[in-house]
């Protein structure tokens, strides 16, 4: 599975439908990961973004380096997002 950094060496998300973050918040992410996703995030405004992850939304705070862009991604994310919690066994 491609990193946060080799999906962004692709180029742009801009024509796709949807993109989909798989497995999001495994690990703590370093600055570089973090800025792809927060780019990534904002190039996606108004369009699909599907995110799956094994931690709730709340969880995913601590797990960024820088807590304002934590914040700013976030609180953008949570926001506008529908979720859905899904329990049971993978």
């Amino acid at each position: 599975m491609p990193s946060i950094q080799q999906a962004s060496d692709l180029g742009t998300s801009e024509g796709l439908p949807c993109s989909i973050l798989d497995d999001f918040t495994m690990r703590q992410l370093n600055a570089t990961q973090a800025d792809d996703v927060y780019e990534l995030v904002y190039e996606r405004q108004g369009r699909s973004l599907i995110i799956t992850s094994n931690r709730a939304p709340s969880d995913w705070y601590p797990l960024f380096p820088n807590p304002v862009v934590a914040e700013s991604l976030l609180d953008q994310d949570i926001n506008t997002s529908h979720q859905v919690f899904m329990n049971g066994p993978s």
